[in-house]
């Protein structure tokens, strides 16, 4: 399931969120793009708190998964804001929450 981030002011989209997959362990993976010229702006945190609440209150999932390279901090701070748990960094940072 994927969103388009809609901006209205210049009527155009400006990124992407969504939930990814589900596997055997009832897990889904939270993903957000974001245009360059947008961001930091809170539009990935306002869309990825909403569709991680849509995760576990509508799709009924276990856990949601995310995850980024350990180089990008304002994603990873994205994923702390939400509520999500760092769990390990290798090449990449991963972050779930239960």
């Amino acid at each position: 399931m994927c969103f388009a981030i809609f901006e209205n002011n210049i009527n155009r989209i400006i990124g992407w969120c969504g939930l990814d997959g589900r596997n055997n362990e009832n897990i889904i993976h939270i993903f957000y793009l974001i245009d360059k010229d947008f961001r930091r702006l809170g539009y990935a945190t306002e869309c990825a708190k909403k569709v991680l609440e849509y995760g576990f209150l509508k799709v009924e999932v276990d856990r949601v998964d995310g995850g980024c390279a350990k180089e990008n901090i304002g994603s990873q701070k994205i994923l702390e804001k939400i509520g999500m748990k760092k769990l390990k960094i290798i090449r990449k940072t991963r972050f779930t929450i239960i």
